[in-house]
């Protein structure tokens, strides 16, 4: 029995000995020097391709370790193309204007474009000519990818055999909202089709162009699939599961296809850990089991050419983006990324070829913070390891209750208050979504579907304030409190038409269409600068938290498509400002504010889908115009721009003479409840609670012959925002938004272009300049309607 006990005991250390990790220890990631990664040389050996992971697309410090590696692979072993993933499309468009650093980053995804750390990788690939490659089945610039895509059909005479305004439309919500919506075409018939289509390409002489188009085009049918197929997202923190497959075959598929024209070709494949790896039907994560990554499919392709490297850290707490949810992500005993840190090395790598990763492990490999028993060497070749990588601070955001300590997150209910109905004078019907604002309380709230409101009672309000009331499409109301009735009746200031009449013939759906055709002849198509005079003010619970009033130059490049407008601040004067921590210009702007770029009644397929009629105003000021109402019953963002579902409405003025866009009016009402709320913002912890969500947009657009050139300019924006929460126990809280801006000072000679800011943000924070007393009193007293 001694014996036998003894002969146990050496095999156990025997065993604990032999399964010791051997690590090789890393420099950190800014450092220049790459001789350290020299062990490369023998673990890929004969390697073709290389995929480089990373554990989400949140560490700066992730991606320059892997521009390090990059940089070695291209110097030490002869990797001269890098496939990045991003689209196709976007890639090759960039490829034919010639590498250029703002070119890639517009053709790339904001999580690398933003990064400073990732500039290096940018820079390198610049400076070494490195070929550039995408393999995504997303588009960014999905405007012009349509486009695009139906002069190239026809171009090679293949005709739509489909409406190719309906196909377009279910394109653009496809790819701009990721949805397949079956209003238009039914999704079989669109699959059918695309299918078709591709069959007709595969034929096509093999030139780079054909080539591209036929990725792309698969690159749809995978996207519909996806949308289509995908009814209910699995709502997990797992990183794997099998709604990514569709999107993992196509990237696969596209990567394939381009080692199969270049076969002598050494690849660098960039992406997240999920797509490189190859993924395990026996893996210990349940939703990871029905997952088939691009990695597993490259491997069965290309065997032993390729190799997959993956990153991980060891953090301790985790900024979950989504859910805007800080997570504690405590370091398992005993798991991998445990005994990495147990090293007490900084950075490491770890080769999957030894008997200790062949011994399942536990790792967070496969989610954001649970563990998993996995052996890892079925997963990637090796692992970088990074004892501590830092979230990138512009993910981060303080959350309202940090910044607003005095300022209470719901409003009791309260004895005193005021209540009335708004009914419509002729039909004697109630008025929902009015807007009602005690403006010298800074009290805003909207009806409810029966026309009700309930406004807060103050001592002083009865005898200090007026109520205003604003509804589209009736005349404004105004009454002193102390005279303000219970019902209160809205008359409409607008007559509808018999369009035969007014319109000579025409109806409002070919006026509109005329002034959409017109867009290029009415309006701006080279690049301008513009003076802004913004006046940004928000409200939390009745509460004036944020006012403060700009003066920026601006930047745009066309209103016919859809270009950002970029500016540079260049004069504040704060008012109040109870954020304190707020420099950031990023979420304080609408930033598709301008309605003849981005309105989708102002889009030249989707306009046919809304209800279209004409009103006579009764404003003298526009009689020379057709005025159109416009409303939809389709409450989608490929319709609204708007997340949740909204009802979308509004007047476009336009002119009888030459059919110019003088003045959009916009809004945007929503009530979300409870069950919608959990369905779609599960992890959010703000939504706790909530039985109902209230939601007013109202947004006016006027645009002037401000050159006397023939062309309409935008003069002024004005956009304002009211949200409503009504939780479990009867409690409320309210925010309110309001951004008014004058644009003046425009310039079509001289231009001056000012880029977009894609990592450190400079000319667009707030705390750039200093307050200028000075300034402000002369730009006021040259100005004064602004004080208004």
């Amino acid at each position: 029995m001694k014996i036998l006990f003894s002969l146990l005991l050496i095999l156990i250390v025997t065993t604990v000995n032999a399964q010791e990790l051997i690590t090789y220890p890393l420099f950190p990631p800014n450092t220049q020097e790459l001789n350290d990664l020299d062990f490369l040389k023998e673990e890929l050996k004969d390697k073709q391709i290389v995929m480089l992971g990373e554990q989400t697309h949140m560490y700066d410090d992730i991606f320059e370790m892997k521009t390090r590696v990059v940089e070695y692979l291209h110097k030490q072993m002869g990797f001269k193309t890098l496939a990045m993933e991003a689209p196709v499309y976007d890639i090759w468009k960039m490829n034919q204007q010639g590498f250029s650093a703002d070119g890639f980053n517009n053709a790339i995804f904001s999580v690398w474009s933003k990064s400073d750390q990732f500039q290096r990788l940018v820079n390198y690939i610049e400076t070494n000519n490195i070929k550039i490659i995408g393999y995504d089945s997303q588009i960014l610039n999905e405007q012009l990818f349509i486009e695009e895509f139906f002069d190239y059909l026809e171009k090679q005479k293949i005709t739509l055999r489909l409406d190719a305004d309906d196909f377009g439309i279910v394109l653009d919500g496809l790819l701009s909202n990721y949805q397949y919506e079956e209003q238009d075409i039914e999704f079989p018939v669109f699959e059918k089709e695309l299918n078709r289509i591709i069959i007709a390409l595969s034929k096509l002489p093999d030139t780079e162009a054909n080539y591209h188009w036929l990725q792309s085009t698969k690159g749809l049918l995978s996207s519909a699939q996806d949308a289509y197929h995908t009814k209910n997202a699995i709502v997990t923190s797992d990183l794997t599961n099998k709604n990514l497959n569709y999107r993992d075959k196509q990237m696969a598929e596209n990567l394939i296809q381009y080692i199969k024209r270049f076969p002598q070709e050494k690849v660098m494949v960039w992406a997240d850990n999920i797509h490189t790896m190859y993924s395990n039907p026996n893996s210990g994560n349940v939703q990871a089991r029905e997952f088939i990554s691009m990695g597993r499919h490259i491997k069965e392709q290309f065997k032993d050419k390729v190799f997959s490297i993956a990153t991980i850290h060891a953090n301790d707490s985790l900024f979950d983006q989504t859910t805007k949810t800080l997570h504690a992500t405590p370091i398992k005993k005993g798991s991998f990324e445990d005994q990495l840190q147990k090293q007490n090395k900084p950075y490491l790598y770890i080769s999957s070829n030894q008997e200790a990763m062949h011994t399942p492990m536990e790792t967070r490999l496969l989610h954001f913070v649970d563990y998993s028993s996995e052996r890892l060497d079925l997963f990637h070749d090796g692992y970088i390891f990074l004892n501590n990588a830092p979230q990138a601070e512009r993910n981060k955001k303080e959350t309202d209750k940090k910044q607003l300590p005095t300022i209470p997150d719901r409003i009791m209910q309260v004895e005193g208050s005021f209540k009335g109905q708004l009914i419509d004078d002729t039909s004697k019907l109630p008025i929902a979504y009015a807007t009602i604002i005690l403006a010298d309380q800074d009290i805003y709230r909207i009806t409810d579907s029966n026309g009700y409101y309930e406004l807060p009672f103050a001592p002083k309000t009865k005898t200090n304030s007026s109520l205003h009331v604003q509804a589209l499409g009736y005349d404004d109301y105004t009454v002193s409190l102390h005279k303000l009735p219970s019902l209160i009746l809205l008359k409409a200031n607008y007559d509808v038409l018999d369009e035969l009449i007014i319109t000579k013939r025409l109806t409002p759906r070919e006026v509109l269409r005329n002034a959409i055709k017109k867009k290029g002849d009415n309006h701006p198509i080279v690049p301008i600068n513009f003076t802004r005079y913004s006046h940004n003010q928000i409200f939390k619970n009745d509460t004036k938290i944020l006012d403060f009033q700009m003066l920026s130059k601006n930047y745009l490049q066309s209103y016919v498509e859809l270009y950002r407008t970029t500016f540079e601040v260049q004069q504040v004067k704060w008012n109040t400002n109870k954020l304190k921590n707020i420099k950031n210009t990023d979420n304080l702007f609408n930033m598709r504010e301008n309605p003849i770029q981005y309105s989708n009644v102002l889009h030249k397929r989707k306009y046919k889908k809304f209800k279209l009629s004409f009103i006579e105003s009764k404003d003298p000021e526009d009689s020379n115009l057709y005025v159109i109402a416009f409303e939809t019953e389709r409450l989608g963002w490929n319709y609204t721009n708007k997340v949740d579902p909204s009802r979308y409405s509004g007047r476009i003025y336009i002119n009888q003479d030459n059919y110019a866009i003088v003045k959009v009016v916009e809004t945007w009402e929503s009530t979300l409840d409870a069950k919608y709320l959990e369905s779609m913002y599960k992890y959010d912890n703000s939504i706790k609670n909530i039985a109902l969500t209230t939601a007013k947009d109202e947004s006016t657009s006027i645009y002037k012959d401000i050159l006397n050139d023939g062309r309409y300019y935008a003069t002024n924006f004005s956009f304002r925002s009211h949200r409503e929460n009504t939780y479990q126990n009867g409690e409320k809280n309210n925010f309110t938004d309001y951004v008014d801006s004058h644009l003046f000072d425009i310039k079509t000679i001289n231009v001056e272009r000012i880029d977009h800011e894609y990592q450190k943000r400079n000319k667009t924070l707030l705390d750039r300049v200093s307050y200028n007393q000075e300034f402000w009193n002369n730009f006021f007293k040259e100005n004064s309607q602004y004080l208004k």
